[in-house]
């Protein structure tokens, strides 16, 4: 009996840790793997890396009903008391799936980085979650209207409690601030259209659009005009750019909310086959390399010139009015842009 009034007597003296004390205790690491809802890194977090204090079940029950006689019938241990959480690590973090963690030691910067990142929201106290008490003297999830819950204490308990049932130094009854969760938006969804040709550049947007998303894509054959603005424009990095790709609308934090596939420029011709010398006045046969497309073919100049297109190769009748020309041929297969033109020039004799 006496160890368990030892243990409990030394609940009650560490009850004031953090307020009297403004230095980091021996066997805390600072971490930077806490992380906001919005990604942003929780500062002055700690993961306890001693050995834990223990209480078996008798101690809980005697360290519960001591708790009731001080606070009220209405008080309850939740959990038995630990190193490994205050109640700014588990208000804000470890009540919602987090592991164990200690934040903010000395109340100096609280849990704002949750509220300045937007990750939760200003409320009032029937629609609040989390509650900071005056001065971030303690943090607590509401329960309901109430019974709070919170941690006790650097080696307390985890009590379920009526909001104003606390230690004193937690300044129950000075004005207290309530938050709740910043509800998700809904996913954004992009609108566009495909294939992106070369000189004609596409309009994409997204609906639902929020500050800090941005545009990004997975291939450097297209370019964004501006990854920030909603709209954009996407055009293709040069003529030869040809594949596919995904566009994506991502967050502050990176994360892809929404993605577009496209299909971009068109497929290059390697070689036109044929002669490069010619005789006026008669016809010659160019073959487009590699097969298996459809093609487009210009003849420049074209005055005189007689071109029949027989699918895999053409034929050419070249007048004697010039002494030099150019056959120009691209792919031209749907879905795809046409792809660049290949040129290939003739002389005659």
């Amino acid at each position: 009996m006496k160890k368990i009034f030892a243990l409990i007597v030394l609940f009650f003296v560490n009850l004031g840790f953090v307020v009297a004390q403004c230095s980091i205790p021996p066997n805390y690491s600072l971490t930077t793997a806490v992380k906001t809802p919005n990604n942003s890194t929780v500062p002055n977090a700690y993961l306890f890396t001693g050995t834990d204090v223990f209480y078996n079940p008798a101690q809980v029950a005697a360290l519960e009903a001591n708790l009731k006689m001080l606070y009220g019938s209405d008080i309850e241990v939740v959990k038995a008391p630990t190193y490994q959480y205050n109640s700014h690590g588990y208000t804000w973090h470890v009540s919602s799936g987090g592991s164990n963690v200690v934040i903010d030691f000395c109340n100096v910067n609280c849990p704002s980085i949750y509220v300045t990142d937007a990750s939760y929201l200003a409320t009032s106290e029937s629609l609040a979650t989390h509650v900071v008490y005056y001065n971030c003297a303690h943090s607590a999830r509401r329960i309901t209207s109430s019974k709070y819950e919170s941690k006790w204490g650097r080696d307390g308990a985890l009590i379920r409690h009526p909001p104003n049932a606390v230690p004193s130094n937690y300044n129950a009854s000075l004005a207290k601030s309530f938050y709740v969760k910043n509800p998700a938006p809904p996913p954004p969804i992009i609108s566009g259209s495909s294939p992106i040709c070369f000189g004609s550049p596409k309009s994409f947007s997204a609906t639902n659009w929020q500050s800090g998303y941005y545009w990004d894509k997975n291939t450097a054959g297209l370019i964004i005009s501006n990854t920030t603005s909603n709209p954009t424009t996407i055009s293709l990095l040069s003529s030869s750019s040809f594949g596919t790709g995904t566009i994506y609308v991502r967050n502050s934090a990176g994360a892809a909310l929404a993605s577009y596939n496209v299909s971009f420029g068109g497929p290059s011709l390697s070689s036109i086959i044929g002669p490069t010398n010619i005789t006026t006045n008669a016809w010659s046969q160019f073959t487009p390399s590699p097969g298996a497309h459809t093609y487009e073919w210009v003849v420049a100049p074209n005055n005189g010139v007689t071109l029949i297109n027989y699918g895999s190769f053409v034929s050419i009748f070249f007048p004697d009015n010039h002494s030099s020309w150019r056959v120009s041929c691209r792919i031209i297969n749907s879905p795809h842009c046409p792809g660049p033109w290949h040129d290939h020039y003739v002389y005659a004799y």
